[in-house]
């Protein structure tokens, strides 16, 4: 096991790069931190070699320390983040209302993103990398282009706030969930509100696609798990 340490409060994120060379997390120290897990496996790597041969009276191994670069660009609460496909781009969500994009080997930020009016409780980018959807507090859906930072959507459904997205891996769908009890699915193509699925006792707080976009799965605060068969719908 191995800790890391260098956040001061709580960790509200965590996401791996796509070649898992590198862990982000976010927290309520309104900080995002870049954490080279490449490096750290090398030195367990070497300690371990170091000790190998048996020792009288050896000392205990102290797991190696890494440390974590530091990204600083919200006013709040770092609450989601995701990284694009290729790797070269991560997103940040945070309740300072803003959704922040990093180059972020190269440590450059582009310039965030408003146009919520609550916090942005969580954010996806597309399979092919193109897209970015966040949802926030004020009830929306908002559909960006991941580079460029433009508003493609706005979608307005829910009727409380938006606790989490989604997009189907073959990128024809994008899910949301919401307070008000309700999983929208959205026409990527369309641009329109394509379902309504309804059941959940209480708030829905997660989803997540199957690998074949034929399954969607919700959780909710009610104590359940739904799956909800794309194909029979």
């Amino acid at each position: 096991m191995q800790t890391l340490e260098g956040h001061t409060s709580w960790v509200r994120a965590i996401a791996f790069s796509p070649d898992g060379g590198t862990l982000f997390s976010g927290g309520q120290d309104q900080t995002v931190r870049l954490w080279p897990l490449s490096l750290l496996a090398a030195r367990v790597r070497e300690n371990r070699s170091e000790h190998s041969q048996p020792q009288i009276n050896q000392p205990q191994i102290k797991p190696p320390q890494i440390n974590s670069t530091i990204l600083t660009q919200h006013d709040h609460w770092v609450l989601a983040l995701a990284c694009s496909p290729d790797g070269t781009l991560l997103a940040t969500a945070s309740r300072d209302q803003t959704i922040g994009r990093w180059q972020w080997q190269d440590r450059q930020g582009y310039p965030r993103l408003t146009a919520h009016t609550a916090e942005v409780t969580a954010i996806a980018i597309s399979p092919d990398g193109q897209l970015l959807a966040s949802a926030s507090a004020d009830s929306t859906v908002k559909l960006w282009k991941l580079r460029s930072g433009r508003l493609v959507h706005a979608f307005t459904a829910h009727e409380n706030a938006v606790n989490a997205v989604a997009f189907s891996p073959d990128g024809r769908l994008l899910a949301s969930a919401g307070s008000d009890r309700t999983i929208r699915l959205w026409n990527l193509n369309m641009g329109a509100l394509a379902d309504t699925l309804t059941g959940h006792a209480g708030w829905v707080w997660a989803i997540a696609f199957s690998p074949d976009s034929q399954t969607l799965v919700s959780g909710s605060w009610a104590s359940t798990i739904k799956l909800w068969q794309r194909e029979a719908r």
